[in-house]
C-alpha cells in the first residue's frame, strides 16, 4: 500500500500530465486541417504535372516550386501561428520533404540550383533564366493560394482576417545572411555528395539534412535557404524591409552555392591534380 508521501507526489504529477495530454490533443487537432490541406496541394500539383507533362523541364519547375512553396506556407503556420510542439513541426518537415523529393524528381526547386547548373557549364544561359522565371511565377502563384486558403474559415488557424505576417529574420542582418550561406552551403554541398549513397538512402539524407537545418536556423532566419521560398514568405509582407529580405535570402543563398561549387568543381580536383591522382573526386559515404 502506498505511503501518504508517494500518493501526494502522484497527485501533484498528475496535472502535469493531464496538461501535456490535453496540449498534444490540441496541437493534432489545430494540425488535421493543415494536414488535410497539405495533402490537397500535394494532389493538386500531381494533377497539374500530368496535365502540363508536355512542357518539359519550365512546367515541372512551375508546378514543383508552387507546391513547395505552398506547402511551406502551410507549415509556418502551422508551426509560427499555431506553435504545434517542435516535434511535430519538424516531423512534418521531414515527410513533407520526403513528399516533395518523390514527386518532383528532375525538378531543382530553387533558384540556386539552376545558378549552381549554370556555374557548372550543365546548363545553358537560356535554359537558366527559363527556370527562374517559372521558379519565381510559381513562388508568387503559392503566395496567391495561401493566402487563399488562409481566408477559409476551416480551423482555428484559417479564416482570420489578419493573420500577422511578421519578419522571420530574428537575428542581425549579416548573422542572418550567414546563417542562411551556410545552409545553402550545405544543402549544395549534399547534393554533391548525395550519388555516393544508395539510390532508396538519397531521400531519408536529403530530408534529414533539410529537417537538422530547420531545427538549427529556423528561430534565427526561419531556414529558407531558398530564394523563392523567401519570395513567396517574406517579400510580400508590410512588416519587413525587401533590401533586407534581399541581402540575407538572396545573397546569403548564392554565396553558399558559389562556395560549394568552388569547393566540389574546383578545389578538390585542383588538389587531387597536384596529389598526383588526377580527374575527379569521388567521396565515399559507408
Amino acid at each position: 500500500m502506498a505511503g501518504p508521501g508517494l500518493r501526494g507526489r502522484r497527485v501533484a504529477a498528475r496535472p502535469g500530465l493531464v496538461g501535456r495530454t490535453r496540449r498534444l490533443t490540441r496541437a493534432m487537432e489545430e494540425a488535421l486541417v493543415p494536414l488535410l490541406l497539405l495533402t490537397g496541394t500535394l494532389l493538386l500539383c500531381a494533377g497539374l504535372r500530368r496535365w502540363l507533362r508536355a512542357g518539359g523541364p519550365a512546367a515541372l519547375e512551375l508546378v514543383c516550386c508552387f507546391q513547395l512553396c505552398a506547402c511551406t506556407h502551410e507549415l509556418w503556420l502551422l508551426g509560427v501561428v499555431g506553435r504545434v510542439p517542435a516535434a511535430l513541426s519538424l516531423s512534418l518537415t521531414y515527410l513533407m520533404t520526403l513528399a516533395h523529393t518523390w514527386t518532383c524528381a528532375g525538378a531543382l526547386l530553387s533558384p540556386t540550383g539552376a545558378l549552381q547548373q549554370l556555374a557548372a557549364d550543365r546548363a545553358s544561359v537560356g535554359a537558366t533564366g527559363r527556370a527562374l522565371s517559372c521558379q519565381m511565377l510559381g513562388a508568387a502563384g503559392a503566395r496567391l493560394w495561401a493566402m487563399a486558403l488562409r481566408g477559409l474559415p476551416v480551423s482555428a488557424l484559417h479564416g482570420r482576417a489578419g493573420v500577422q505576417c511578421p519578419s522571420n529574420l530574428r537575428t542581425g542582418l549579416w548573422h542572418g545572411a550567414g546563417v542562411e550561406m551556410a545552409c545553402a552551403f550545405t544543402l549544395h554541398s549534399t547534393l554533391y555528395l548525395l550519388p555516393a549513397a544508395r539510390p532508396q538512402h538519397r531521400p531519408h539524407l536529403m530530408a534529414l539534412v533539410i529537417t537538422a537545418m530547420v531545427y538549427a536556423a529556423g528561430p534565427l532566419t526561419g531556414a529558407m535557404f531558398n530564394p523563392a521560398v523567401a519570395l513567396s514568405l517574406n517579400f510580400f509582407c508590410k512588416e519587413t524591409n525587401i533590401s533586407d529580405n534581399m541581402f540575407v535570402y538572396w545573397l546569403g543563398p548564392v554565396a553558399g552555392m558559389i562556395l560549394s561549387v568552388a569547393l566540389f568543381d574546383h578545389i578538390f580536383p585542383t588538389l587531387k591534380r597536384l596529389a598526383g591522382g588526377g580527374g575527379t573526386v569521388t567521396v565515399k559515404m559507408d
